[in-house]
């Protein structure tokens, strides 16, 4: 082989090698950060009937069970809220109730998001993570009073509450924020970091 083809030829084969090993790796990568969720338990993820908001266009929806009074929960809400709202990279955003024990007033604070009007949920999910810090027995009574919310309303915005409970249960959830990813097809992953849902998006379209 003359000389001039040999070094060509060999930084060639090292880049096409390299190309492989760069889409082995990043192949790798979203398998971690979006793991597949069986058939049996991705029925439990969407509720049709739930709280959805964003950029329908896509075909993709994320799913958050959430907790209202949980710090990483409130970090990740501005940014869900602009990613889901994106023209190219958006997606259906749903918000499922996930109120954990620890937190005294997460539950109260679940209800009274579901007890406003349906077309009151959005604002009210916003202003729960911006006032979490706020959170006490006294912020809670002035808020239910202030949205109008009566003890009835209460009562009926539990079951809403249970049966998102139920699912995450189902589906073994006991930390928030926990988040789903389903592709236009169906396909239903478990995301571990949410902050990469528009590039697995953008690999798909």
């Amino acid at each position: 082989m003359p000389q001039l083809v040999k070094w060509i030829w060999v930084p060639c084969v090292l880049l096409a090698e390299c190309g492989a090993v760069v889409v082995w790796n990043a192949a790798r990568y979203r398998s971690a950060m979006f793991e597949p969720v069986d058939a049996e338990s991705s029925k439990l993820v969407f509720d049709p009937q739930g709280h959805i908001e964003g950029n329908v266009a896509t075909g993709y929806k994320v799913v958050e069970f959430g907790d209202f009074q949980c710090p990483p929960c409130r970090q990740m809400c501005a940014p869900i809220n602009e990613m889901s709202r994106s023209r190219r990279h958006g997606f259906a955003f749903e918000f499922r109730q996930n109120p954990l024990p620890m937190h005294a007033y997460a539950e109260q604070a679940a209800a009274l998001s579901e007890a406003v009007p349906k077309g009151r949920f959005w604002s009210t999910h916003d202003m729960l993570y911006d006032k979490q810090p706020d959170f006490s027995q006294e912020f809670m009574d002035k808020l239910q009073k202030s949205l109008g919310v009566s003890g009835r309303d209460l009562s009926k915005a539990k079951e809403l509450i249970f049966a998102d409970e139920r699912a995450a249960e189902a589906l073994r959830l006991n930390s928030t924020p926990t988040f789903f990813m389903i592709d236009p097809n169906g396909k239903v992953y478990k995301v571990q970091d949410p902050m990469q849902i528009p590039s697995m998006i953008d690999v798909g379209s």
